[in-house]
């Protein structure tokens, strides 16, 4: 199949596209003139406005392009029918991607429509991906853990702080009770010799 090149194609912005073979660096835009390397897969979300481009104009440039996966998905069910539809690229061009439920063999994941949207899950695995706003919130609810449990381990630290101090306390106050009794012992001692002599002096 013979590719017109890209500098001769205005290539529209899809909503979701994935481009392998190029660094992993933060971009304003994707250029893919400068790049060298067109999307991969692209998944555009069909509307009333949009439907007729993307199974049109859009389905074909990205075939002429070779943008090896194409998918849509109408998140109302109103203007597609079935509501998630595919396409892979052969040497004939696209070909239709049949099933309720699709696989990109180029990402490794199946696409299903679910009552909250389209859900990627790993084929290999069958985990399912997280939304963003699903992993906002995993991450929102694992800082709240690792804080609580910072809290936690500051207030042990504290705890065994004062435990400390407590126990150097006691340990100074044992020591001075051992030398007063260290000194009133050898008080007594030099007392005790005191009195012998007296007693020897006395005696003569």
């Amino acid at each position: 199949m013979r590719h017109t090149s890209t500098r001769t194609l205005a290539f529209p912005c899809p909503d979701v596209f994935v481009v392998l073979g190029v660094p992993k660096v933060l971009r304003r835009n994707y250029l893919i003139w400068e790049e060298g390397q067109v999307p991969t897969v692209v998944i555009e979300v069909t509307s009333a406005s949009s439907r007729v481009e993307d199974l049109g104009s859009k389905k074909g440039l990205y075939e002429q392009l070779g943008v090896r996966e194409y998918f849509l998905f109408d998140p109302l069910g109103d203007y597609l029918k079935p509501q998630l539809q595919g396409f892979r690229l052969t040497p004939d061009g696209y070909m239709r991607v049949l099933g309720t439920e699709l696989a990109s063999e180029v990402l490794g994941l199946r696409l299903v429509t679910e009552s909250d949207g389209l859900r990627l899950y790993d084929i290999r695995t069958g985990a399912k991906l997280e939304k963003y706003e699903e992993t906002m919130e995993r991450l929102r609810r694992e800082r709240e853990r690792a804080q609580l449990e910072q809290a936690r381990a500051d207030e042990e630290s504290r705890r065994a702080e004062v435990e400390r101090m407590r126990a150097d306390e006691e340990a100074r106050r044992a020591e001075e009770q051992r030398l007063r009794a260290d000194h009133a012992e050898a008080e007594i001692v030099r007392l005790r010799a005191e009195l012998a002599r007296l007693r020897s002096e006395l005696g003569r």
